[in-house]
């Protein structure tokens, strides 16, 4: 697998090291000065975990900020992996929460509010809006986890600042 890296600010790649295991990048950037290594303020990444190892160790003054694909990813498995296990329980809305997972990963906004279909495992026609409503009410935590998703997704999606610092130890 191969490790590129760019400048955040412009998008431009700045190099692309074939090998992303740890003792290769860190004599990668160990070839960088001191002094260039502690300019860098901020380094993006996705989250696995030596990067954040590598990058308190070769760049002290930079902070570490997870990218925004990854934050959704994580909240949308954590979403799934709740409705999987309110399926496993539930079985008189297995199939219900099985056919319908993707409705509670839709954007909300993009939810049919209007248009009634027939859904066979509810035998009757529904809009997508009471499909999801009824999959929510059935356990709080699957609301909770939904809720969250959403609102995760809402604010990177209109670049709202949720969290001004993490730090990892």
């Amino acid at each position: 697998m191969f490790f590129i890296f760019y400048d955040s600010d412009t998008g431009n790649i700045v190099d692309i090291v074939e090998d992303r295991r740890l003792h290769v990048l860190k004599n990668y950037f160990l070839k960088y000065s001191k002094a260039a290594r502690r300019i860098v303020k901020t380094i993006v990444i996705d989250m696995y975990s030596p990067y954040i190892s590598l990058i308190k160790s070769i760049f002290p003054n930079a902070k570490i900020i997870i990218d925004k694909f990854h934050i959704i990813l994580l909240f949308s498995r954590s979403l799934n992996k709740t409705r999987i296990k309110i399926m496993n329980k539930d079985k008189k809305n297995y199939n219900k929460l099985k056919k319908h997972w993707k409705l509670l990963l839709k954007d909300n906004l993009s939810i049919d509010c209007i248009k009634y279909s027939y859904h066979r495992s509810f035998r009757k026609a529904m809009r997508e809006v009471d499909i999801a409503n009824y999959l929510l009410d059935l356990d709080l935590e699957l609301k909770a986890t939904y809720n969250l998703y959403h609102s995760i997704r809402y604010s990177i999606s209109n670049k709202i600042k949720v969290i001004k610092r993490i730090t990892f130890r």
